[in-house]
């Protein structure tokens, strides 16, 4: 009988360090922080962006529309400096979030013709400060979903500045 019990608590042991002994060695992946979705994340500063990366018209696709959340977390207005490639955007942001890649409030940058599923190196930096380096995906306004956040035909300046006239108004002064 007390053959039995051990018999049963070795097998009981050996079968419990088998389907967890994988465990022992592998590192958890539930661990890791990752971005599960389209975009990347950063911050610099007091400034964190969120979800960003560079929608391509597929009919021209040297204009992407930048698409990203800004959050600053600071109590004054921040200016925020985006370069990709070559081309480079100072973005004044007032505190609190600020979403940029709708059809009405859009950051459009001239680029070198990316392939739709590749990658573009964008630096972001805060008041001149330290610049975060992130590889931003490429989407075409083909894929599903990103139909309408492809750049529009005239390119919106990011500052909403009421006081300047926009280019339709001084288009029907100067008439």
């Amino acid at each position: 009988m007390k053959l039995r019990l051990v018999a049963a608590a070795t097998a009981g042991l050996a079968l419990a360090i088998g389907l967890t002994g994988c465990n022992m060695l592998t590192p958890q992946a539930t661990t890791n922080e990752y971005n599960p979705g389209d975009g990347l994340n950063g911050e610099t500063g007091d400034v964190a962006f969120r979800n960003v990366l560079l929608v391509v018209d597929a009919d021209d696709p040297s204009r992407g529309s930048l698409n990203v959340t800004f959050i600053n977390e600071s109590d004054s207005m921040q200016q925020m400096s985006v370069q990709v490639g070559e081309q480079q955007v100072q973005i004044p942001l007032q505190p609190g979030v600020s979403v940029f890649g709708y059809q009405d409030n859009q950051i459009v940058l001239p680029v070198d013709d990316p392939l739709a599923g590749s990658t573009l190196s964008a630096a972001f930096a805060v008041d001149g400060g330290d610049s975060v380096t992130i590889d931003i995906q490429v989407f075409s306004t083909e894929a599903i979903g990103y139909e309408d956040l492809g750049p529009t035909a005239e390119p919106v300046d990011p500052v909403d500045d009421e006081d300047e006239p926009s280019q339709d108004e001084q288009a029907e002064e100067e008439q």
